[in-house]
């Protein structure tokens, strides 16, 4: 009998010892690169359209960030109702922005003042304002996926050292796997160069400067700003003079405002391009987000103005 109890402990210890980590990222793109490299399914907070930028947590949620393994996320800039949850926290957490080898943007002007308008507005908060100096969209470069994929692989030895192995595979693989998706869309925008193209935040700006393009315009500098009157009088005035661009919905803002800029315009197509491209119960892969973006934007001067 005493025999037979201690191979059942035992047989648990080794069955909780060799289980995988729990993982939760704040967004789709990095729950996906943690996928790759956990090699299963892990758990994601922005589990909707609404836009990451204004996402609110919902108490199970909240539970899942408390009781994780590890917590992936880009920093407060890109998810400030995160922030507090994330400092509750007594396990791991990595924070994409704040790695050594990232590859960071300074955020445009407008993106700056905005916060800062919004930090004033704010009685009793504190912020610091370096957090809003850069652009926190840094997901859409490959060399940053591939940091924030080596600091998740680094995370997961760590914490479960049996299967370290298997984490050290599926990084090798997904590394593999970002070189060829790099050589793939350079290929596609050498191929077939993007026509001029206007998108409705500047969220795009890692990924224009890996493969060397550059959007025409943006409609909001970022997802929060409200564009000014003047701004969107002038920017009409650039489609109706164009004879063929492109103009970009995002799948997270329903805004008339791209309805009103195309009203009475003839060469102006419009098209969606998702800098997020979350899928509702379904994991599409890190490359298949950055493949779209490139598909849209190379692809979209062929299709007919709507």
């Amino acid at each position: 009998m005493i025999r037979f109890l201690l191979s059942g402990l035992l047989a648990l210890a080794a069955t909780t010892s060799s289980a995988t980590p729990k993982i939760i990222s704040s967004i789709y793109p990095l729950q996906q690169i943690a996928n790759e490299i956990a090699g299963k399914p892990t758990g994601l907070i922005a589990d909707s359209y609404q836009s990451p930028h204004k996402y609110s947590i919902k108490p199970s949620k909240a539970r899942e960030i408390a009781n994780a393994d590890l917590v992936i996320w880009v920093g407060e800039v890109m998810m400030p109702l995160l922030e507090k949850y994330i400092q509750r926290r007594k396990g791991m957490t990595i924070t994409a922005a704040k790695l050594a080898s990232i590859k960071l943007l300074a955020a445009g002007k407008d993106h700056v003042h905005e916060h800062e308008e919004e930090k004033d507005n704010k009685k009793g908060e504190h912020h610091n304002d370096k957090a809003f100096s850069y652009d926190p969209h840094l997901w859409l470069s490959t060399d940053n996926a591939r940091v924030i994929a080596q600091a998740i692989a680094d995370a997961l030895i760590k914490k479960d050292p049996d299967n370290a192995k298997k984490y050290r595979r599926n990084l090798a693989k997904f590394k593999q796997e970002l070189t060829d998706l790099k050589t793939s869309i350079k290929a596609r925008f050498k191929q077939k160069p993007p026509s001029n193209y206007y998108v409705f935040h500047n969220a795009y700006r890692y990924f224009e400067d890996e493969f060397g393009i550059k959007n025409s315009g943006t409609i909001r500098e970022h997802a929060g700003q409200s564009p000014k009157t003047r701004h969107l009088n002038d920017l009409k005035k650039e489609l109706q003079q164009s004879t063929s661009v492109c103009l970009f919905r995002e799948p997270q803002f329903n805004s008339p405002i791209v309805d009103k800029l195309v009203e009475g315009t003839k060469n102006v197509s419009v098209a969606v391009l998702d800098p997020i491209g979350y899928h509702k119960d379904k994991n599409i892969g890190y490359s298949t987000i950055l493949q779209n973006i490139a598909l849209q934007i190379s692809d979209c001067g062929e299709k007919s103005p709507e």
